[in-house]
């Protein structure tokens, strides 16, 4: 429980302090924690801090990044934290006792968001090893470690005894047999818990190799591990896919309109399914990842194995902006308006904010864009329909941990980082246009977004588009001068994603599975959609434009509680709550003001609801504390 710490570590653990660096060099290790009291408590945290042996000082108030609850043995957690010191806590026994074992921070993973629900800045994501309960695998940016000791210790995986170093990484799974890891165009490879790897480029057949393929998904069928299936996307530049994403909600060009035709199709049949040409697509392979080939879905996904049956939810934006352009007709047609310069009818907008109910904000990103279904392992694909979709709400916690990978990676064809479009406008001298395609202004037209700016040309001509040479690009919008990227656009279209951003950026809901077929979730309650609603129908009346809001709370507090625990006990069919309500959750104090505290993550081990809330202080800074509540035949 013990691990030694030098100026040039990288990760603990993995040595003693070298002579003549021992002044920088401390002995660090948890304290014991002391028995659970009843009802809601903080995580028992706390550090000893000893230099030389002699100065001892005691390190607590944990700034908690994430937790992580093992599916394979549900008295192993990880808790991530940032602060007072960087670094992993670990438990095997249910939180008896704990170990601490320090990780530098990444630095890339730094910026204006970081603790509020955005980046992370240690582990993005964690595999347990089924194969061995006490082996654990986490994802970095750039980087797979690894701890046989249930997280008490960590070394780093040596991706690049392939040959090559990886770049980015982008997924990862465990097979009956092997260790995978995506990363650009390439597939790591590993027969021996990670100790040495094989690297072979990911190809499709009929396509021409392209370094722009990414694997975005990685899914392994538990019933049979040497099953899996990966789902493949090119990564598109920021400029260029917004563009599109305009022509979707315009439905100005053949690709948007083929994407809303997709939508439509309500056919449940099996068939072949695909969106235009290239290598965007589910691949199968049946010998744990050697050999792959095409599926019957040509499209970019998110992928989950779930009791025997495969599920794809459609990752690429193009189709979700169709999608919620069927299920939002009233911010679409705001956002048609803003696109062109001109105000939004507010009146118009009121409906899009109607509280949906809790039922319809667990699923979250599962009732926003297509959902596939297989039954033969990835083979052949059929659209899952409602009400049958409202029923899979369980799929979320997978596909929301996927989702947390990429969103949070910088430079990614889809996320909240992308390249913006600069303010400058379009073109080579502001850098805001894609490549070629400059005058016409096609698509998105000349306004906004049109030729000057993410249309493709220098100049515009009028709110519906340009002609050569001709026109003048009316005010450009502030909102879209800042914010002029896929994810920006898909928060437009979206009430859940538009309103966590007067939620600092916190996600409205969350869910987490808690065991069999039991579910643990999160939601708003209607008095604090109500408030988030109206704040952004008030801030958008006054820009003349949908607005993404300030980031940041209103510091008054909600008598009813701003959030309602759910549990499900029949796989997300029905909900009833969880047992401790908001209020049992002090509101956590910020620079010696009480602020609203929100759910960022929710999680159960052995019988135990754990639950991250985070709050702000008076300068907007960041603080996630980590709380625990017992069941009663528990305690």
């Amino acid at each position: 429980m013990r691990s030694e710490t030098c100026a040039r570590r990288l990760l603990a653990s993995a040595g003693a302090c070298a002579a003549g660096a021992a002044v920088a060099c401390a002995s660090v290790h948890a304290l014991p924690s002391p028995p659970p009291p009843k009802g809601a408590s903080l995580l028992p945290l706390r550090l000893e801090v000893a230099r030389l042996g002699v100065f001892k000082s005691e390190q607590a108030d944990v700034e908690v990044e994430r937790v992580f609850v093992s599916t394979v043995s549900p008295r192993t957690v990880l808790v991530t934290s940032t602060a007072p010191r960087a670094g992993v806590y670990a438990t095997g026994d249910g939180g008896l006792t704990w170990s601490f074992a320090d990780v530098d921070l990444d630095d890339e993973a730094d910026g204006p968001r970081a603790g509020t629900g955005g980046t992370a800045r240690l582990f993005r994501d964690v595999l347990f090893d089924p194969r061995a309960p006490r082996r654990i695998f986490a994802l970095r940016r750039q980087r797979l470690v690894r701890s046989d000791d249930s997280g008490a210790t960590w070394s780093v995986c040596p991706l690049e005894s392939s040959g090559a170093r990886p770049g980015q990484i982008d997924a990862a799974a465990i097979t009956g047999a092997a260790l995978l890891v995506a990363s650009g165009p390439f597939l790591y490879s590993s027969d021996d818990e990670g100790r040495t790897w094989s690297r072979r480029p990911v190809r499709v057949d009929g396509v021409e190799q392209d370094e722009r393929v990414r694997v975005r998904s990685i899914a392994v069928d538990q019933a049979d591990p040497r099953r899996l299936m990966m789902a493949l996307h090119a990564v598109t530049d920021g400029p260029e896919l917004a563009r599109r994403i305009g022509e979707v909600i315009d439905g100005t060009s053949d690709l948007g309109l083929a994407a809303l035709a997709l939508v439509d199709n309500r056919d449940p049949e099996r068939r072949q399914i695909s969106l235009g040409s290239g290598p965007a697509g589910v691949l199968v392979s049946t010998d744990g990842g050697r050999e792959w080939r095409r599926s019957g879905l040509g499209l970019d996904a998110w992928l989950v194995a779930r009791r025997g049956v495969a599920y794809a939810l459609a990752a690429d934006p193009l189709l979700e902006a169709a999608a919620l352009v069927r299920q939002h007709p009233g911010l679409a047609d705001a956002l048609r308006h803003q696109l062109h310069g001109l105000r939004v009818d507010i009146d118009s907008l009121r409906s899009a904010f109607e509280y949906p109910g809790p039922d319809r904000l667990l699923l979250g990103p599962v009732a926003s864009a297509p959902l596939f279904r297989s039954n033969d392992g990835g083979l052949t694909w059929s659209r899952v329909l409602a009400p049958e979709a409202a029923t899979l709400v369980g799929l979320r916690a997978s596909i929301d941990r996927q989702r947390g990978v990429w969103l949070e990676s910088p430079r990614r064809g889809i996320g909240g980082n992308l390249d913006r479009v600069h303010e400058a406008g379009g073109g080579p001298e502001g850098g805001g246009a894609p490549p070629g395609g400059q005058g016409e202004g096609r698509g998105m037209g000349g306004g906004r977004m049109g030729g000057g700016r993410m249309g493709g040309g220098r100049t515009g001509g009028g709110r519906r588009g340009g002609t050569r040479g001709g026109g003048t690009a009316p005010k450009q919008s502030p909102s879209l001068a800042r914010e002029g990227s896929a994810e920006a656009l898909l928060t437009y279209l979206d009430p859940l994603r538009l309103l966590s951003r007067y939620n600092a950026d916190r996600p409205l809901s969350g869910v987490a599975t808690a065991g069999g077929q039991e579910l643990l979730g999160w939601v708003p309650t209607q008095a604090q959609w109500s408030r988030l609603a109206e704040a952004a129908i008030s801030a958008t009346d006054a820009a003349g434009e949908i607005s993404l809001g300030p980031g940041y709370p209103a510091n008054d507090l909600l008598p009813d509680g701003r959030f309602a625990l759910l549990r499900s006990i029949d796989d997300g069919r029905r909900w009833k709550s969880a047992g401790p309500l908001a209020s049992d959750f002090h509101i956590l104090k910020g620079d010696g003001q009480l602020q609203p505290d929100y759910p960022a993550s929710i999680s159960s081990s052995d019988g135990e609801l754990i639950l991250v809330l985070g709050a702000f202080d008076r300068e907007h800074r960041a603080s996630r504390k980590a709380w625990r509540w017992l069941e009663p035949a528990a305690r």
